[in-house]
């Protein structure tokens, strides 16, 4: 916890000075753009302060994870455990047994004491939160500064305890990749990230790891063109995040010349549900698409078109195959 407190502070001051280094690269992205945060609440300072009551409220109980003598993968949800171990076990060529760890879980505090001791120690913090929270336009991220710092504390904790030695990140977006990188290294855990296939451009322009899984052919140039804001030693060009479930189809005899996919983005769930204006109107992209898929259709009734839904409206339509159907023909 002491460790964590330390780096925080000494990256502030790196912040201070204006060097992109790893620290002061830790503090920009902590301050970032989260996209937990609604878009109506973005700049309420409101926000600031339900950040810190989350960590004021945060349970007392027992670290969920035990990960001895493996090696660790790491995403905000547990939702996707199944996803990340598959797609490792997919790329990676040594077979080490993998543990899961969802950072959502490790908002928490072990033992009443530990809370405590928390709380105070990061007095400090909380006042520097408040401040970033009154300068800063933008308070998405500043919202989720203190819990980010307790999950990187229980995540050390893990670490240590368990003697993990290598661990992957799949959420660099998150606005918390780049500190809990710093303090893993500094406790000598070799960090993994994995890029997915999103252009980095936009929100992802700035990754701290000692090695780098990039998805994309096109990430090789990114990675150049943002060399002062995406630190590493290695990487390697890997599949997809998802390729594992397609993967069968490269080497099928079965062909689709008859059919077109579109792969929807769930911008107009974004929309609905009030997420983060990330600058594009993506429903509006998908909206053209879709009418030139149409016109497509109606000239060449041969083909057939396959929807592959975000993720995000499957959850919306409670997974109703139906409902999407009706959705997309209305369209």
């Amino acid at each position: 916890m002491v460790l964590v407190f330390n780096i925080y502070f000494f990256s502030l001051i790196n912040y201070g000075f204006n060097r992109l280094n790893k620290y002061g690269l830790a503090i920009i992205k902590l301050c970032g753009t989260s996209f937990n945060i609604q878009e109506k609440n973005r700049y309420k300072f409101k926000t600031v302060i339900s950040g810190i009551k989350q960590v004021y409220f945060a349970p007392i109980k027992p670290i969920p994870f035990s990960c001895f003598d493996k090696d660790i993968i790491y995403d905000l949800t547990p939702q996707s455990e199944t996803n990340r171990l598959n797609y490792i076990k997919e790329i990676s060529e040594k077979k080490t047994e993998l543990c899961f760890v969802a950072g959502s879980e490790l908002v928490i505090y072990e033992t009443g004491l530990t809370k405590i001791v928390f709380l105070i120690l990061s007095i400090p913090i909380q006042l520097n939160v408040l401040v970033f929270g009154i300068i800063k336009r933008d308070k998405s991220g500043i919202n989720s500064i203190l819990a980010n710092l307790l999950i990187t504390s229980n995540l050390l904790k893990i670490c240590k305890k368990s003697q993990v030695k290598n661990i992957t990140l799949f959420c660099i977006y998150d606005t918390n990749s780049v500190f809990l990188t710093v303090c893993l290294q500094k406790i000598n855990v070799f960090v993994n990230a994995v890029t997915s296939e999103v252009p980095l451009y936009k929100w992802n322009k700035i990754i701290v790891a000692d090695h780098l899984i990039i998805c994309s052919e096109y990430q090789k140039n990114e990675l150049e063109k943002f060399k002062k804001t995406i630190k590493y030693q290695s990487y390697q060009l890997a599949e997809p995040e998802v390729y594992y479930e397609v993967k069968d189809l490269y080497t099928s005899d079965q062909h689709y010349s008859n059919n077109l996919g579109f792969l929807s983005t769930g911008g107009w769930v974004r929309n609905r549900l009030g997420h983060i204006n990330q600058g594009i109107d993506i429903e509006l992209n998908e909206n053209t698409i879709l009418k030139d898929l149409n016109d497509i259709l109606k000239t060449n009734r041969h083909i057939n078109l396959i929807v592959y839904p975000h993720p995000r409206e499957a959850k919306y339509f409670d997974n109703n195959k139906q409902k999407l159907f009706e959705f997309y023909k209305s369209k």
